[in-house]
């Protein structure tokens, strides 16, 4: 019995660091790495964000996200969704993720996070030093896919 208990605390004290340590050893298509990149964020932002998180639509960059991760809602807001929610309240922080770049032979989703109001029918973005990130990725010919490499704040 003693062992038994022992294992399953085990079992569930590990679970968290499980899940973070998934990302280092996925293998992903280019299709993927957008929310690869979300998740990956996330994970690394879980006490720091609490509840939703808005991200900028875009067909190419956030069409694959999913609604919640961990306990991080997210919302992907189109432009007339922002311009709504930006009459409701005087700004709005948003997230906005990059198409892919490719520097020094790496692989690498951007996201930035910006301050975002309304003055008069057009928006104004102020960015949020501190808060983005860079998720790098390499591309592993053996296997012919993309694999994690680091987040950088």
């Amino acid at each position: 019995m003693k062992h038994i208990v022992l294992s399953t605390l085990a079992f569930f004290l590990s679970f968290p660091l499980f899940s973070q340590s998934e990302h280092k050893r996925t293998n992903l298509r280019l299709d993927d790495l957008y929310r690869h990149s979300m998740e990956v964020y996330c994970d690394s932002m879980q006490g720091d964000i609490s509840g939703v998180l808005f991200v900028e639509y875009s067909p190419t960059t956030a069409d694959d996200l999913p609604a919640v991760i961990g306990s991080i809602a997210l919302d992907v807001l189109t432009s007339e969704e922002l311009h709504k929610l930006t009459s409701n309240r005087k700004s709005v922080s948003l997230m906005r993720i990059f198409p892919i770049q490719q520097i020094d032979g790496s692989f690498v989703v951007t996201m930035a996070s910006y301050i975002v109001s309304r003055k008069g029918k057009k928006f104004e973005f102020a960015l949020q030093l501190g808060i983005g990130a860079k998720v790098k990725y390499r591309y592993d010919c053996n296997v012919g896919c993309f694999v994690f490499s680091e987040i950088i704040w």
